[in-house]
Order: C-alpha cells, then structure tokens, then sequence
C-alpha cells in the first residue's frame, strides 16, 4: 500500500517582543536622560537557543547589532533563559527635553535591534527571519517646563533698570527682553513681526495713551511701548505692569501651566527721571583688536595703545576703547572727578578717565598699564555718578536712575 500524503513540518525559528508595561520606555522620575529601571522588553524564541549562561550580556556588534539609540544611551541585552532576554538601556541620553528648542520632542519610536547568527547556539543562519529585527522601540523622556527670563535693554545697546520716559512727553524708551530655555518661539516670519495679543499673550497695568507690543526680530523677542502716556509726572511711576507669555508663543505648544517664569508682573516704567545709560558693552579689553585678537601695537597690561586726555583722542587712535554713556537730560560741560563722579576698585597702574563727547553723552576710557594683568587677575570696577552732574539736578540723589555702573576688565594674559 501507498501513503502519499505524509507531511514535513520545518520549525523555523521565532521571535516575539513584550513591553513589561505599558508600550514604551521612559526616562526615570530623576529627569536626567537615564531610563526608567522597572521598564523591559522580553525578547523569547522558538526553535533557537540563546548562547552563553543566564544572566549574562551579549555582546554588541557579535550576538547583536543596533541602530537609532540616543546619544548618551547604550542598549544592553541579557540572557535569561535558553529562550527569553531583556532588552534594557544604561547612561544618560544628552538630550532629553519633551520640548527641544526648536519645539521638537526628543522621544524617539525607531530605535532599532537586529539579531545575528552568533546570538544562537550553533550560530544558526537567521537571515531569512524578518523578526529578527524590532524597529519601532520607543524611547520617551519627561517634559521640562520652559524658563523664561527678563533683562531691560537700550534699543542702541547696553542695560536699562527699567523702561524710563524720554523725551519728557510721555514716550516710553527702552525694551523689554524676553528670552526662552527649554523651548523656542513660534516664527513669524522675516524682519521685524508682532505677536498677537490674547493669542500670544496677555498684558496689564499698562498706563492710557500706551500701547505694548510684544515683537520677535530675527532671534530676539521683546516688549516695548508706542504712544504717549497721558499722565506721566513722577507721580505716575507704576511698577506692576503684567506680561504674560501664553503657549501658543512657543513652538509645539508646551503646556505651561506649571511655568511661574511665563509672568513678569513687575515690569517698572518711570516718569520724568534723570537716568544714565550705557551704550555699547561693559567689558574693557586688554591688548585687543576690535575683534578680540591679541594687539601686537598695545602693549600687556594696556587697554589702549597711549594715554589720552579726550574722547576724541581715544576714539582717534583705538575707536573700541571707549564706553559711551548717554544721560536723557542735559549735562554739564565740564565734568569733574569727585565732584560729578567717582570711582572705586581700579586696579593698581590703571587710571579711569572721563570726558564730554557729544550731546549729553561722555565717554570712559582707561588710562595707564596694570601692575598685574594675567587672565586670572580679571576683576571690575564703578562708576558712581552724582546728581550735580545734570544742568537742572534732580532734588536727590534716588531721583537718579542708573547712577552707579559696572564695567568689568579682561586680561588677555601674561606675555
């Protein structure tokens, strides 16, 4: 007799994956890119056996390859049993934010693991299995709330106390910086565009006849004020002017619920004051070309090539070691150390100087070569101005807004 229909079954190999939990792994409660301990992957086998004894790790690149993991992250795969291990990760990814700056989370879905023959005993030829690979692992971090951070600035350069009227009309000077972590602000496209306000952000406290506008030019955003106030005497100060950055400002929209930082509700606008500001940046440069080199034609210790006795010598010889400072009202033309001003903390050799340049602008330059000068003798100094300085001097000295500055000096280093 005849039997024809015997059949073969082949046990082909197989692969199945299982999240401990959930569906993904995500960072510990630490928040520092590491992943959560209690999370897993079971990776189990049929018709295969994996190599070596339990509770050991295979090895990258032989039993397994990867690919997608984040930086910071290593995959570390364990041998339980003949057919089961546990797909884990160690380190601390670099980046780890839900909301990156560009508004990107940075959980990803597509890291990547692929098994290869040497992961088996006997090495058996896998190749043909598609399950072999699991490409869809996700890996999901914490969300960081975004900070928000606030510094007044003059439009021209340099750092306000606040916004302050000027002209003597009502017209509010200044901005507003406003500056992000953790996230970015939405693009509204080129030049100089405004956000929406109640769609971007709230404001209050402002005072009549002013209109805030909160605008994003290239990569700054800020707060200023068109119109004029209608009551502006001193009388009128207000110092709780509200702002209130809302989350479609910000792109992916973060929630921002638990951001304190996304109000500023101290924001100070001074009426009829008397305020010195300074104009370019704060910092002496030792030896230094304009663009931070090191000067063969200023000599260490020199912060320009020879002392002078006028703005316009300086500016004639090194235009970039001077330090303008504007005042709003009119000055005197001639102005006196320790009558106008004084100053406290130059260092030994240096000799700070002062003069009237143009308007009611005076320029400050240092004269001299200091005694010490290598990078770790870096250090400042400040200028306290007096209110006699003003051709019309306010009452007291506290009607005087910005009248000490800080100027901070870097050393190159020793030659």
């Amino acid at each position: 007799k005849t039997k024809n229909d015997i059949q073969i079954d082949f046990l082909y190999p197989k692969f199945s994956y299982a999240y401990n939990t959930g569906d993904k792994y995500v960072e510990a409660a630490a928040n520092d890119g590491s992943i959560d301990a209690n999370k897993f992957i079971t990776v189990t086998v049929a018709n295969l056996a994996f190599q070596g004894a339990n509770d050991s790790a295979l090895t990258v690149d032989t039993h397994y390859s990867v690919a997608n993991v984040p930086a910071g992250l290593t995959m570390v795969v364990t041998k339980l049993s003949g057919t089961t291990a546990k797909i884990t990760f160690t380190g601390n990814a670099t980046t780890h934010q839900k909301f990156t700056a560009g508004g990107v989370a940075d959980s990803v879905n597509n890291v990547t693991l692929t098994f290869k023959d040497a992961a088996f005993t006997g090495s058996p030829d896998i190749s043909g299995i598609a399950t072999k690979t699991k490409n869809d692992i996700k890996i999901e971090y914490l969300y960081n709330p975004p900070v928000f951070s606030y510094s007044y600035k003059n439009p021209s350069g340099g750092i306000l106390p606040s916004f302050y009227e000027d002209p003597n009309d009502g017209t509010v000077f200044g901005e507003l910086i406003v500056t992000v972590q953790g996230a970015s602000f939405i693009n509204l496209g080129d030049g100089s565009k405004e956000f929406t306000k109640d769609t971007h952000y709230t404001i209050a406290n402002v005072p009549d006849g002013l209109t805030p506008k909160l605008s994003k030019n290239g990569g700054k955003v800020y707060l200023n004020f068109s119109g004029k106030a209608t009551a502006h005497a001193d009388a009128n100060d207000v110092n709780n002017v509200t702002l209130t950055i809302l989350r479609a400002a910000l792109q992916g929209s973060p929630d921002l619920t638990s951001v304190a930082t996304k109000i500023k509700n101290n924001i100070v606008l001074n009426f009829d004051v008397y305020m010195a500001s300074l104009l370019n940046i704060d910092t002496f440069l030792e030896s230094r070309q304009p663009d931070g080199t090191k000067s063969d034609s200023i000599a260490a210790g020199r912060f320009i090539p020879n002392d002078q006795s006028t703005v316009i010598g300086v500016q004639s010889e090194f235009v970039g070691g001077v330090k303008i400072i504007n005042f709003n009202k009119d000055i005197v033309d001639t102005i006196t150390e320790n009558t106008h001003w004084s100053v406290t903390g130059v260092p030994d050799g240096l000799t700070v100087k002062i003069g009237k340049s143009i308007n009611n602008m005076i320029g400050v330059w240092i004269n001299g070569k200091a005694t010490s000068h290598a990078n770790s003798d870096d250090t400042s100094f400040t200028i306290t101005f007096d209110k006699s300085i003003f051709d019309n001097p306010p009452a007291n000295d506290g009607d005087f807004l910005n009248r000490q500055l800080t100027f901070n000096l870097d050393f190159y280093d020793d030659d």
